[in-house]
C-alpha cells in the first residue's frame, strides 16, 4: 500500500503520512507513529495485545526493565496492524 489516506478513518492514523513509521512496544503496550522526515512523534496510544498478565506485575516490570521495539514498520506496508 502506498496511500497513507487509507488509513485516515483510524483514529490513531489520521495524521498519518506517507513514510511514517509505526513503533510498538510490547512491555510498555503502546504504539507510537514517527515520522522520520521532520524526526518527530506524531501521535501515542495505549495497545492491548491481547495477554493476561496480572497489572501489577506489568508496571512493576515497565519501571524496572528497558522496553525494545516489538515492531517497527513502514505504516505504509501494514495498514492492518491497528485495530
Amino acid at each position: 500500500m502506498s496511500d497513507a489516506s487509507k488509513l485516515s478513518n483510524q483514529a490513531f492514523f489520521a495524521k498519518a503520512q506517507n513514510g511514517d513509521k509505526l513503533i510498538m512496544y510490547s512491555k510498555s503496550k503502546k504504539a507510537i507513529l514517527y515520522r522520520p522526515t521532520s524526526k518527530k512523534i506524531i501521535e501515542v496510544a495505549p495497545i492491548n495485545l491481547g495477554d493476561n498478565t496480572d497489572k501489577t506485575t506489568s508496571s512493576t516490570t515497565q519501571s524496572t526493565s528497558t522496553d525494545t521495539p516489538a515492531t517497527s514498520t513502514d505504516i505504509v506496508q501494514q495498514p492492518g496492524i491497528a485495530q
